[in-house]
């Protein structure tokens, strides 16, 4: 009997952790569902699954880009951040958090012009450029970023400009990259 109880035991954190995961993963695909049309939905989802079941980057990813949406800066860094702090995260999920990291310091340095800010979010979204769904705005965010401030360098911004149109070479980003490049005297 006593080994049977011991055994019960040692099963039911199991049990238990797959019910947090199962519910995780149903709170992550319920905010990112919510992300486009209501990002104030997916935020109190993800915010709320953070809360109930335990830190998870993914969650935090998912309320970093509703908080973005949201123009709530301060918020998405500190989620951002806190998802970065996990060990061992894929290349995809760790540069899509540089994202909202990245694009956070750069929303905050056109507010402050704190220099600080601004050479975060140009390493930050160095590292978003590299993988992830965020890949064509972070280099489009970083070939901007060159532009304000003094700190800009003119081959970043066409490296990164160039690397932007390889990525979504048609749309509305696009056309302002090669803007800004020929008004530079840059060939993109």
């Amino acid at each position: 009997m006593k080994h049977a109880c011991l055994a019960l035991l040692l099963l039911l954190p199991v049990g238990c952790s797959d019910a947090s995961a199962d519910a995780r993963a149903a709170a992550l695909a319920e905010a990112q569902a919510a992300l486009e049309a209501d990002p104030s939905r997916a935020l109190h989802v993800a915010r709320a699954a953070l809360v109930e079941h335990g830190a998870d980057p993914r969650l935090s990813l998912a309320a970093g880009l509703a908080c973005l949406r949201l123009e709530r800066r301060s918020e998405a860094l500190g989620l951002a951040d806190a998802g970065l702090a996990a060990e061992d995260l894929p290349a995809e999920l760790r540069s899509d958090l540089a994202w909202v990291r990245g694009a956070s310091l750069m929303a905050r340095y056109r507010e402050l012009s704190a220099a600080d800010d601004w050479r975060g979010a140009n390493t930050t979204l160095e590292t978003a450029t590299q993988a992830g769904a965020w890949r064509a705005q972070a280099a489009a965010a970083l070939a901007i970023l060159q532009d304000l401030g003094p700190l800009g360098s003119p081959d970043r911004q066409t490296k990164f400009a160039r690397l932007a149109l390889q990525l979504q070479p048609e749309g509305q980003a696009a056309q302002a990259l090669r803007g800004l490049l020929e008004r530079r005297g840059l060939s993109p």
